[in-house]
């Protein structure tokens, strides 16, 4: 099986989510707020194991787990549903910057 990664854009959604899961990790984990802290390591650290060998199914498996995530815990200070399934115009606009897009 030819091991290919995912389109470009969902590839710098998906590397944004787990970027920003760790800086809110970290947050929670300054706060006090363990169990959230171990909830949202739990959602992010199964995403690279799917990026070398890309199937579309693993969108709907990543937005699953983040929409379980947020649904648990509504002081959520990020959307990361949201980011993944942002179309893309939306998306340039708004996070086009984390590459240097703009």
């Amino acid at each position: 099986m030819r091991k290919t990664p995912p389109p470009p854009e969902l590839f710098d959604k998906i590397c944004f989510v787990i970027h920003w899961g760790c800086v809110e990790i970290r947050r929670l984990i300054q706060e006090g707020r363990h169990d959230q802290a171990f909830d949202l390591a739990d959602t992010v650290e199964h995403i690279p194991c799917y990026l070398p060998s890309w199937r579309d199914e693993f969108l709907a498996i990543i937005v699953d787990s983040f929409q379980r995530y947020q649904d648990k815990y509504e002081n959520k200070v990020f959307d990361y549903v949201g980011l993944l399934l942002k179309n893309s115009l939306a998306y340039q606009n708004d996070y086009g910057k984390w590459r240097g897009n703009r």
